[in-house]
């Protein structure tokens, strides 16, 4: 009988001893995360913004950790932090991400090698790459050849070269127009607005500040390679990839604001990144937070609704996953081979 108590008071100490382990753990590697993190996004009244303010809401929900938004005038503007430490996450199209790991001159000064993917974000279709006013003479891109187009954009270089790409679709270049120098889409929309341009940067037909314009000044999109809905299919998927990283050239025909039909367009895919010095833990509790709650974005804006588990993946990456992101996609069991291949080969290039 002695034995049997004596028996029992080990086992039970035993027991109290290891459940404080289990619980001190994960009270560990909850102790390793830091108190918040900054995303930088585009600034207030953007899709970008209002995407990155979705998607820190429900990471903040679902994680111990702050997530705050720091909105800028462009990737540009950001990503030097994002390089140097002093930023941990940023929200920008998948196009300029690729762009400025690359270094693209006209985007940044040297190649952002500190940057990482964490997830492929929803498509931005419906993207009107030129519109003018609809009581203008202007039916086709080529009939804006020597006419006002907007060029310019700085800081945010994916609609310099979405509008080079819609001239590119019907053999022009920026140099058979003539150029009215902008800083963002806004001020676009108000030079078409007051009579300064022939053509502007139309964004998507669902943004703010595009429907204002076509409410005060009848606007029209023009298609890409002025092609109809019927000539939109003869043109191959990837023709503007050489202009616009990961793009697709498709017909949108959705029933959108300001579109009065079908459009043949080009769709790109929006992208969360992350520096290369945050800690893999870090990146992991994001991306986990975020496909857990997948769901929970969706009401939150409208680019969120395109965001799914298919889309977050992007197996031909052209910028390196963060070691977080790699890690968790090997757990979902969608990495693979050929992503392996890329992925050694944007790190080598990344040194």
């Amino acid at each position: 009988m002695r034995y049997r108590i004596g028996l029992i008071f080990i086992l039970a100490t035993i027991l109290v001893d290891i459940n404080p382990a289990w619980q001190s753990t994960a009270q560990a590697q909850e102790n390793r995360l830091p108190k918040e993190l900054f995303m930088g996004t585009l600034r207030a009244g953007t899709g970008y913004h209002g995407m990155g303010m979705g998607l820190a809401k429900v990471m903040s929900d679902a994680l111990p950790m702050q997530v705050n938004v720091r909105p800028y005038t462009g990737p540009g503007a950001w990503l030097p932090l994002l390089e140097r430490g002093d930023l941990e996450l940023g929200v920008l199209s998948l196009n300029d991400a690729t762009w400025a790991f690359e270094g693209d001159p006209a985007f940044v000064a040297k190649p952002m090698k500190n940057m990482r993917l964490l997830a492929r974000g929803n498509w931005l279709d419906g993207v009107m790459g030129i519109v003018v006013r609809s009581d203008s003479p202007y039916h086709k891109i080529t009939d804006l050849r020597g006419q006002r187009i907007t060029t310019g954009f700085g800081p945010i270089p994916v609609i310099r070269k979405l509008i080079e790409a819609w001239l590119d679709s019907v053999g022009m270049t920026v140099d058979d127009v003539k150029k009215v120098p902008v800083s963002g889409p806004t001020d676009a929309a108000k030079a078409l607005q007051a009579g300064r341009a022939d053509g502007a940067f139309g964004g998507v037909p669902y943004s703010g500040y595009m429907q204002a314009l076509n409410a005060s000044v009848p606007i029209r999109a023009l298609p890409y390679g002025d092609a109809s809905p019927k000539d939109c299919a003869r043109i191959a998927p990837d023709k503007a990839t050489k202009l616009i990283p990961a793009s697709e050239v498709v017909l949108f025909s959705r029933r959108a604001p300001i579109l009065k039909g079908p459009l043949c367009s080009i769709r790109h895919p929006s992208s969360m990144v992350a520096g290369a010095g945050v800690p893999a833990e870090v990146t992991y509790q994001v991306l986990k937070g975020v496909w857990q709650n997948i769901d929970k974005l969706k009401p939150l804006h409208a680019w969120l609704k395109g965001w799914s588990h298919e889309q977050m993946f992007w197996a031909k990456p052209t910028v390196p996953y963060h070691p977080g992101a790699v890690r968790f996609y090997k757990e979902q069991g969608v990495w693979t081979a050929e992503t392996e291949k890329l992925q050694q080969a944007l790190l080598r290039k990344a040194k």
